[in-house]
């Protein structure tokens, strides 16, 4: 029997080591990746982990430098640029529609993670994620 415990001790260091490397379901493994945003049209997901408000129009598109689109409630229209995973955000103007609270904090919130210094990332299941610059996070889709 002693002489087989190294070969036992060898076998279940494997089997752990490969039940270590299975699949973790939800949490991911590797971060996610820098990602432009030119050219792209998306639609909110959640914002600070909150899920977008079902039957509101929220999409942000990224054009020729500009961005417009809604977040929730009003129009918005302005420049950007990024530079690596960092979005710069200019001169924002949002009309002043008033809408139901909690469309107007969605817009709120949105509009204060897009703040200059935005990180913008894509994640290996498609969705991208602009982190603004005081902690909000917003998670998009992009609209093809």
């Amino acid at each position: 029997m002693k002489k087989y415990l190294p070969v036992i001790a060898g076998a279940s260091a494997l089997l752990l080591g490969a039940c270590s490397a299975m699949d973790n379901g939800d949490v991911e493994t590797t971060p996610p990746a820098a990602y432009q945003v030119e050219g792209g049209t998306f639609k909110i997901l959640s914002v600070n982990g909150k899920p977008a408000i079902r039957g509101v129009d929220a999409d942000i598109r990224f054009e020729g430098g500009r961005i417009s689109g809604t977040a929730g409630c009003n129009r918005l229209n302005g420049g950007f640029s990024q530079s690596g995973n960092v979005l710069t955000i200019s001169g924002v103007a949002v009309t002043m529609m008033a809408c139901p609270p909690a469309q107007m904090a969605q817009e709120r919130d949105s509009l204060a993670i897009l703040e200059s210094g935005a990180t913008v990332m894509r994640h290996s299941d498609g969705r991208v994620e602009i982190r603004g610059p005081k902690g909000g996070v917003l998670e998009l889709s992009r609209k093809f």
